[in-house]
């Protein structure tokens, strides 16, 4: 568990700093001896956003600028053919973005 303060307003966030999906459990944003909020989750049009998270962590992983990766491969996605889409991946992205640079 992690814990964080200001002034009399604390939060207890789980290992990972999220607030926990079960309202048994001691995770919460509290003021005082209040707790005033027991699960927050973030959805992107009704979907939990652990897709998004995990598409920018391998963006840096891979050493690239994810909103500039994500940004470029939206932009490309639509008509980009199904048999190239591995090219769009991160690393490869990246490769890509080296050799242009490079000529």
């Amino acid at each position: 568990m992690r814990n964080l303060k200001h002034g009399e307003a604390f939060a207890v966030l789980d290992s990972h700093g999220d607030l926990g999906a079960l309202a048994d459990t001691a995770e919460g944003l509290f003021y005082r001896d209040t707790r005033f909020l027991s699960h927050f989750e973030l959805r992107l049009q009704g979907q939990r956003a652990a897709a998004i998270y995990t598409l920018i962590q391998t963006a840096k992983l891979n050493d690239v600028d994810p909103q500039a990766w994500l940004a470029d491969i939206l932009a490309r996605l639509q008509d980009y053919p199904a048999r190239r889409i591995d090219e769009l991946l991160p690393w490869s992205w990246n490769r890509e973005r080296a050799q242009k640079a490079a000529a």
